[in-house]
């Protein structure tokens, strides 16, 4: 008799299972037949009874939003269609959210109307940044959704959980974007607060600057924002617009009031920001237009020069050193000179950079300036040459040089921190889990590459122009009497 029972009660789970199978296949039917956007098939499909709401993927309400069907959301709102709808695993949009971002005003004006209806306001599936209609409409430049959505009281000011309002989005668009303009004064003129502060102290104008719409940054500034606001990192839209703007709008924020003696919480100035951009019109524009010393330091003692070094700015060095910038001027802490810097940060390859340009032109220029090669920096702060660049340490080695290399806290230029490796006409060695394996060879070896080898034991010798490397051994074998390029060859 219990078989018996037992026999029933997995005839019932079987049949269970397959009313689930038989729904969700139905469902995903509907889905398919709003995206070829069949009416007919939709109206049958619900009539039959499929569930408008969906349990399985995309909830059909938002899938027909996303589209444009205007017809089958009608038809999915006479089945009472749950609104709003679960958006389902991969999506955490609304369809109002939904609506507002595509642009369709009319099926939002639908929308609104039919959660009037059910009496709810809102989104019900708020985004990850907590977003509201009003701030995706912003995002996407829908100015007809935006004003219908103002008009039906949307707040103007309204914070998503960044404490971004439609007006940090809208400043936000970049150049050119369809409707950015008008969506900015239509804000504006609606009540927009144009100082508002997002959770990292970024103003609208502040946003604007930051994506370089520059028609933005003209806009706001009818409006007389703070231009004094710092963002998380104490940038001021000065600051931002140094960065990455042209002269002409640095000039027109300095017009408009904006401090040019302005600095980060780093304490760089507007030199030390054209430095590193390689804004030369601008640097010279500040020159002309305000008193700056050309060795400012920041916190930690880098000078412009130091900043354009470390960007590898060739044209905006030089331009400093004509203008009297020290090349000798050590950082605190780290002990470290533009020349440090501009080894390390060099972006030349084995041979060349992938423009052709000789990327050690800058080490160059500052050794033509005077720069010390043998200055000494601190250990375990940084890391002064790039282990691919040949060309810096072919320009630094000099077979004359008999430099101390017993303080093993001290780096020069064309050092590195991590496994030093000191090599010119001598040998070197490495150690491994098993031998010690010692080569010689004529000039500078490179490295970087290739599988991972052991610790590496440092082994100093003859003149000391230092590389280290931390993968397995290449060497580029340099002919001892006219340099020119040997072969490649590969440790064991």
């Amino acid at each position: 008799m219990s078989g018996l029972f037992t026999d029933l009660s997995d005839q019932e789970n079987c049949d269970q299972d397959y009313i689930i199978r038989l729904q969700e296949k139905r469902e995903r039917k509907l889905l398919r037949t709003i995206r070829k956007n069949d009416v007919a098939k939709v109206n049958a499909l619900l009539a039959d009874g499929v569930s408008p709401d969906g349990s399985s993927e995309r909830a059909p309400l938002q899938l027909a939003v996303w589209l444009g069907r205007r017809e089958i959301i009608q038809l999915l709102i006479q089945y009472n269609v749950q609104s709003p709808s679960n958006p389902g695993a991969d999506s955490d949009d609304d369809e109002l959210l939904i609506a507002a971002g595509r642009g369709h005003v009319e099926i939002l004006k639908m929308l609104i109307e039919y959660r009037k209806k059910l009496g709810y306001k809102g989104t019900a599936w708020p985004s990850h940044r907590g977003d509201e209609p009003i701030h995706r409409a912003a995002t996407w430049g829908r100015l007809e959704c935006l004003q219908l959505l103002v008009q039906e009281g949307a707040t103007i000011n309204l914070e998503n959980s960044h404490w971004e309002t439609p007006l940090h989005r809208a400043a936000g668009l970049p150049t050119g974007a369809q409707n950015g303009l008008p969506m900015l004064r239509f804000l504006l003129a609606s009540g927009a607060n144009v100082n508002a502060l997002t959770n990292t102290g970024d103003t609208p104008i502040l946003t604007a600057a930051r994506v370089g719409n520059e028609a933005a940054v003209k806009e706001l500034l009818k409006s007389s924002p703070d231009l004094h606001q710092k963002g998380q990192f104490g940038e001021t839209v000065l600051l931002v617009a140094i960065s990455s703007r042209p002269l002409r709008t640095v000039r027109m924020l300095v017009a408009a009031g904006a401090g040019i003696h302005c600095r980060t919480k780093s304490n760089a100035s507007v030199l030390h920001l054209a430095a590193e951009a390689g804004k030369t019109e601008t640097f010279k524009w500040i020159l002309g237009n305000s008193n700056p010393t050309i060795d400012d330091f920041d916190c930690h003692k880098w000078t412009p020069l130091h900043f354009a070094a470390c960007k590898n700015q060739v044209v905006m060095a030089d331009c400093l050193l004509e203008h009297g910038a020290n090349p000798s001027i050590a950082s605190t802490p780290g002990n470290h000179t533009p020349l440090h810097l501009a080894a390390a940060h060099s972006n030349a390859s084995i041979l060349q950079s992938d423009d052709g340009r000789d990327d050690s032109t800058l080490v160059e220029c500052l050794i033509q300036h005077g720069a010390d090669v043998m200055a000494s920096a601190d250990s375990g702060r940084y890391e002064p040459v790039s282990v691919k660049d040949f060309l810096v340490a072919e320009r630094l080695y000099d077979p004359s040089m008999e430099p101390e290399l017993n303080t093993k806290n001290d780096f020069f230029p064309v050092m590195r921190r991590n496994n030093d490796m000191r090599c010119v006409n001598g040998k070197y060695a490495y150690q491994n889990k098993h031998k010690l394996k010692t080569y010689s060879f004529s000039s500078i070896m490179l490295s970087h590459l290739g599988r991972l080898i052991g610790p590496l034991k440092p082994q100093t010798v003859n003149h000391g122009a230092s590389i280290s490397f931390s993968f397995c051994i290449y060497f580029r074998k340099i002919h001892s009497s006219n340099g020119g390029l040997v072969e490649w060859s590969k440790a064991d």
